[in-house]
């Protein structure tokens, strides 16, 4: 054994001697110091060290002329920026503009790069569009990384029109119409909404940049598609548009706050608030601007009669002032308010998600006023009936009937004969208790967003004895930890409704393929009581494959 002990000694050193003679004599061949290397920096001429053998402040100092490089290219790009954006200010705030009549009192039409909102028609012109792989719902936030170039572009106008457009509100003493919220804000917030449109572009043709189309002219490439499959295979060509083709029904988007990063790029926080059709494509390029048609909540016995043009544009007037409430129009980023911020220093990602994927209620304040004890998504209001033009009140083409017949919307009519008579209050109790199924049977935390929405009014489960969600609610609230608000009494039941089926949505997303994209399928659902079918009998397929497996 000793024998042995010796002999491996003596290997070690022999491999020792053979290292360090070749280091040696490499040392001796070239300079301690290389001539391309940068100042200061040590570095060893043996291949398999050189690396890990550089001085730590060397490091650093080089770290230091990077950032520093960096910083006067970006302050260039900034001086370059504000050199081509000039055009749009000198178009807002030149003097002459600002002194004219035209100025003072189109306070929506003025603003450049700004959405219009028309809210006798429940249309908005001149929306930007953010087109990715994937959808919004409203009710829902997120938070963008905005890196590629004509995005960026994008939101840099916006908001440089948005900051201008404020200080010319200032300058001349604009006052804001609550009630126009497409111009200036609701509820008399201090800040100007700044929209854009979210549209979804299928993965693999996002790459390509599929052309944009207006709800015409994509339904006319769908019919074709229809007619070419033949009827054996047209339900499930029809069934699979809403991940195969780039959509038309989209969501409105809000920013809610934005930080600038010192790489050009932006990091934003937005908020889901309405979803739309386009009607008209204005711009193509570098990135899409449309004309869009608002689409609330409307049932299918309201889309028949001769109101629908009136209730619906009754129904996005009466939308629009619930923005502030339902997603909180105080809410931020969790990051350094600094002029532009550096990711790897300034953001910790997961204080992020203390801001998304739900948008909190906001503070009763920014409830509109006019709706407090009533239902206000109810066409009742007689001056709504007689704002309306004779034209209107004859035979009208109806926008939804037509968007369903060409599929870009849905009828869900797998339950409709056995579930036809039922009301959205039934088809909601019966989502819930699917819910609470799914939870039982899935272990899962519940979101504190979900458990607000349930109903102030539990008599409608008292005979589900085995249903549990509002003592878990208790059960949260009584540790003093978690807060989980009540919606107020006075928020409209539908506009609660449509928040719960949003909201489901994402508990379930994880069951389903990803391929079959259920947020875009729900998002084009026509109405409330086919959403809320549609999502009751989701939750029951999901439930009937985790018992069976």
């Amino acid at each position: 054994m000793r024998r042995i002990m010796m002999q491996m000694r003596s290997i070690l050193l022999l491999f020792y001697l053979t290292f360090f003679t070749h280091a040696f004599v490499r040392y001796n061949h070239k300079p301690l110091h290389s001539h391309s290397n940068r100042k200061g920096i040590l570095r060893f001429n043996i291949p398999n060290i050189r690396k890990t053998m550089a001085l730590r402040y060397s490091n650093e100092e080089e770290e230091e002329e990077e950032t520093e490089r960096l910083k006067k290219r970006m302050e260039v790009i900034r001086k370059l920026q504000d050199t081509y954006y000039k055009s749009d200010d000198e178009y807002v705030s030149g003097s002459n503009i600002q002194n004219s009549a035209l100025f003072k009192n189109e306070t929506v039409m003025r603003r450049r790069n700004m959405c219009e909102f028309n809210e006798t028609s429940g249309e908005m012109y001149n929306v930007p569009l953010w087109r990715v792989g994937w959808t919004e719902l409203p009710g829902r936030t997120n938070v963008l990384s905005v890196h590629d170039a004509a995005y960026t572009h994008m939101f840099e106008r916006l908001i440089r029109s948005h900051d201008l457009n404020r200080e010319c509100d200032s300058d001349l003493e604009l006052k804001r119409d609550s009630g126009n919220c497409g111009g200036g804000g609701c509820n008399g917030t201090d800040r100007d909404p700044i929209y854009f449109g979210h549209l979804f572009v299928p993965p693999s043709d996002a790459k390509y940049d599929p052309p944009l189309l207006s709800w015409e002219e994509e339904g006319i490439v769908r019919q074709k598609l229809v007619d070419f499959s033949g009827s054996s295979a047209s339900r499930a060509v029809i069934d699979g548009f809403h991940t195969s083709r780039p959509a038309v029904i989209g969501t409105l988007m809000r920013i809610a706050d934005y930080r600038r990063r010192v790489d050009g790029k932006f990091l934003i926080l937005v908020q889901a608030l309405e979803r739309f059709v386009v009607t008209n494509v204005r711009q193509s390029k570098p990135y899409g601007v449309v004309d869009v048609q608002l689409l609330p909540d409307l049932e299918e016995d309201e889309l028949r009669d001769k109101w629908c043009n009136a209730r619906r544009a009754f129904a996005v007037k009466t939308s629009m002032l619930w923005q502030d409430y339902e997603c909180d129009v105080e809410m931020s980023l969790p990051v350094d308010k600094k002029k532009e911020i550096v990711v790897a220093d300034d953001v910790y990602g997961p204080d992020l998600f203390k801001v998304m994927p739900y948008a909190n209620l906001g503070d009763s304040k920014y409830m509109p006023m006019t709706s407090k004890g009533s239902e206000e998504d109810e066409f009742t209001d007689a001056s709504a009936k007689a704002d309306i033009s004779r034209k209107e009140k004859e035979s009208v083409e109806l926008l939804e009937e037509n968007l369903t017949s060409q599929h870009i919307m849905l009828r869900y009519n797998k339950t409709q004969i056995l579930n036809e008579n039922l009301s959205s209050d039934v088809l909601e109790n019966g989502l819930w208790i699917k819910i609470d199924e799914y939870f039982k049977a899935t272990r899962r935390a519940i979101p504190n967003q979900l458990l607000s929405l349930l109903p102030t009014d539990a008599k409608a489960f008292e005979f589900q004895k085995s249903f549990t969600l509002y003592s878990r609610r208790d059960a949260l609230r009584a540790t003093g930890m978690i807060d989980i608000p009540s919606v107020d009494d006075s928020f409209p039941k539908r506009r609660r409704q449509r928040r719960l089926c949003y909201f489901a949505t994402k508990v379930i997303e994880g069951d389903v393929r990803s391929e079959e994209n259920l947020r875009q399928k729900v998002l084009e659902i026509l109405s409330l009581s086919a959403r809320l079918r549609f999502l009751r009998d989701e939750f029951d397929n999901i439930l009937e494959t985790k018992i069976n497996s």
